[in-house]
């Protein structure tokens, strides 16, 4: 069976490209053939997904190497892609806010989905602006003191991620019963407009761990 996960990346490097092809309307309808296809394949991919979670995690570490031997070049040259990643995700993720073509459950609780959208939307607005920068190398320099400096004071205050870790575990809890939510994880994970983005959203909705993706996925830097 194809690996679903094997494009799991901070980037989402190949969902971009496809999902550009694809355009931004009209937004897809839930597919039962693709929600089946998950249904009978369960086991394989909630295995698939760990898997490539212990993958990443090695590739990340190898990543911050080749940024320590080869400077801002390989580091500017990686932003292009996440630049056009982070551009596409916020189109669809306006478009998720504004229509109505997925059910929210969750009008009644104490926040439903549009209002994390709003917050995904603002984290990505945010990165958009620091990929900008990210790409000049002396504006990255300073912005890169900077992000130090306010980490390290969320992490004094015990706040860092703590806003963000919130509202991936509340999008993920939500998704065992909301189609936007579910709507919402699939464009996280790459695109979607993508079945195996939906595939993707649909074994972290089955993982209890899964809202830890989610969150690295909601990250502003």
């Amino acid at each position: 069976m194809e690996n679903f996960f094997s494009d799991l990346d901070p980037i989402d490097v190949v969902d971009a490209v496809e999902a550009v092809a694809q355009g931004y309307t009209p937004l897809p309808e839930i597919d039962p053939a693709t929600r089946d296809f998950y249904e009978r394949h369960r086991v394989t991919l909630l295995k698939q997904l760990e898997q490539e979670i212990v993958k990443r995690t090695a590739k990340f570490v190898a990543m911050q190497g080749l940024k320590m031997l080869t400077g801002n070049l390989a580091d500017t040259v990686a932003k292009v892609p996440a630049l056009v990643s982070t551009t596409r995700h916020l189109a669809c993720l306006r478009l998720l806010f504004e229509e109505n073509n997925y059910e929210c459950v969750c009008n009644d609780a104490s926040q439903n989905c549009r209002a994390i959208i709003t917050y995904i939307i603002n984290q990505k607005s945010k990165k958009l602006a620091r990929t900008g920068f990210d790409m000049v190398p002396a504006l990255s320099t300073a912005q890169s003191v900077g992000l130090k400096a306010r980490a390290t004071y969320k992490f004094v205050r015990g706040t860092l991620g703590q806003v963000r870790g919130y509202m991936a575990y509340d999008l993920h809890k939500k998704m065992k019963t909301c189609s936007l939510a579910e709507a919402t994880a699939a464009e996280l994970l790459g695109s979607i407009y993508l079945p195996k983005c939906w595939i993707k959203a649909y074994a972290v909705r089955d993982w209890d761990e899964g809202w830890k993706i989610l969150e690295d996925k909601m990250a502003s830097t």
